[in-house]
């Protein structure tokens, strides 16, 4: 290992540019090669996939927001498309509901309520074996709870 790292070390000496600019270590340093090896921009992914989805207009008019990932937890709002949607939801006052396969952290402020589809599913295993099922259960239960008012 010592090997390997005393190698990257040397072709980021070669290459240029700086390893430990957010976001060039993302993929396994793909990011930091391309922008130390053919002038690539680094940009935020969860910034541009906002944007690309068209997720500021659509909020415009939106009572909820769900979204989701594998496991929402800690990491989810540092750097990842969940945290970047509750961050623009919660700027405009727009509630957040989370589907994830997993929920491992207390809720965020903005979050109003969340399902997790191995919960629904009666464990991991079964809600990895089907998710589009569990996912559209997810998304039923929270939209019915929505719907009526209830805690999400």
């Amino acid at each position: 290992m010592d090997r390997l790292a005393a190698g990257l070390t040397r072709l980021a000496g070669l290459l240029g540019g700086d390893p430990r600019e957010p976001g060039a270590g993302a993929a396994g340093g793909t990011a930091y090669g391309l922008a130390a090896a053919w002038g690539a921009q680094l940009v935020s992914g969860v910034q541009t996939i906002i944007e690309v989805a068209g997720l500021p207009g659509a909020l415009d008019d939106a009572d909820w927001v769900v979204t989701g990932e594998g496991r929402f937890d800690q990491t989810s709002l540092r750097g990842k498309v969940v945290g970047g949607v509750l961050a623009l939801a919660r700027g405009r006052g727009v509630p957040v509901l989370v589907a994830a396969g997993q929920v491992d952290a207390p809720r965020p402020e903005g979050v109003v309520g969340e399902a997790a589809l191995a919960g629904l599913a009666g464990g991991v295993t079964a809600a990895m074996a089907d998710p589009h099922r569990w996912l559209r259960v997810a998304g039923a239960e929270l939209a019915a709870r929505a719907e009526h008012g209830h805690d999400v």
